[in-house]
């Protein structure tokens, strides 16, 4: 099957990046700025880089939620940093927002439990854990590019990868169906970055 990529477009986040990645593999790709759109994808990417609050009101704004959470039930996800994010039930950013729901859990202050760490995050560090997902050990245990403040706690336990930060661990992947949720951003972690994609556009 031909595979076109959908990247959510609602005037944030770093499309050219995930552009520039996507050109290096032998498929089509398009931006996603309405429902319509989501008819002729067969993947989606939630881009990362933003405001929850924002993304989270543009959605709304143009009746979005539900058909997004429809693709993600159904069809590959690649959610990117604050992508991620929203996939969660609320965020902690800019009072209490709610967001897509579709991981059970919270989005808090990376320091929320860990007041001496510095904020944000910024650097390649690496991301660990063994798993019976074979998807999740072939990608643990390598270094990958993050830039964030918030970070993602779940109620639920989901097959993932953590990474180690100011002492504490921190959830750095999820796989979960047909979703893989980073933390960090695969468009900027050189090789290790396109293993990620690349394992994404093969599900």
């Amino acid at each position: 099957m031909k595979k076109n990529v959908g990247i959510l477009n609602f005037n944030y986040g770093n499309i050219k990046s995930v552009e520039r990645s996507l050109s290096t593999f032998p498929i089509s790709f398009q931006l996603v700025s309405a429902k319509k759109d989501l008819k002729d994808i067969t993947h989606l990417i939630i881009p990362g880089v933003g405001s929850f609050k924002h993304v989270m009101s543009q959605i709304k704004e143009k009746s979005m939620t539900k058909p997004i959470k429809d693709f993600i039930l159904h069809k590959p996800v690649l959610a990117i940093c604050l992508g991620m994010q929203i996939l969660f039930t609320k965020s902690e950013e800019f009072g209490n927002q709610k967001g897509l729901d579709i991981f059970k859990g919270s989005v808090k202050k990376i320091n929320v439990n860990n007041p001496n760490c510095l904020v944000p995050n910024i650097g390649h560090l690496n991301v660990i854990g063994k798993s019976k997902n074979k998807i999740l050990n072939k990608l643990s245990n390598k270094k990958y590019y993050f830039a964030h403040s918030y970070s993602c706690f779940p109620k639920k336990k989901y097959d993932h990868l953590s990474f180690d930060y100011s002492k504490k661990k921190y959830i750095g992947l999820i796989q979960h169906k047909k979703i893989l949720a980073t933390q960090f951003h695969p468009e900027l972690s050189r090789k290790n970055g396109l293993d990620i994609y690349k394992w994404f556009l093969n599900f």
